[in-house]
């Protein structure tokens, strides 16, 4: 099987959010989501340019890109609970936890958020919002209160 991953597509599509206007759409969130879930393979890239994205955009657009990586999550999760009900092994995704684990315990994404609007900060903080990293996000904003 060949792989078709165009790193470009994912890269515009990410940049186009802040091309429009505020709230970015559900649909935006989903088409990334989409592409970022049909490419597990190149997990570690993708997390990279989210990553970029939030470190890089105007405070304003920095919980969009919290909100393509709840969507990603939440699109993992529920891929690995049908393959636990069915019994199959690992899944390729997994990486992406992995991964944002990882970047999200990191202590430089802290200061990315301190721009951010008090409006956004409490979305951020809240765990309706990101409830498949409530945990993990209330541990990590912490210290933006």
């Amino acid at each position: 099987m060949t792989d078709t991953w165009d790193r470009t597509l994912f890269d515009k599509e990410l940049k186009s959010i802040l091309e429009t206007k505020l709230p970015v759409s559900a649909s935006k969130i989903s088409a990334l989501q989409h592409l970022a879930t049909a490419h597990p393979q190149h997990h570690n890239y993708i997390t990279q340019c989210i990553t970029r994205f939030i470190e890089t955009a105007p405070p304003d657009y920095r919980l969009a890109g919290l909100y393509v990586i709840d969507a990603i999550s939440r699109a993992v999760h529920k891929q690995m609970r049908k393959r636990e009900e069915a019994n199959e092994g690992p899944l390729v995704a997994e990486g992406y936890l992995k991964r944002f684990t990882f970047v999200l315990k990191d202590d430089a994404m802290i200061g990315c958020f301190e721009p951010c609007t008090a409006k956004d900060k409490v979305r951020i903080l809240s765990p309706y919002h990101f409830p498949t990293f409530s945990f993990l996000f209330f541990s990590f904003f912490f210290f933006l209160s």
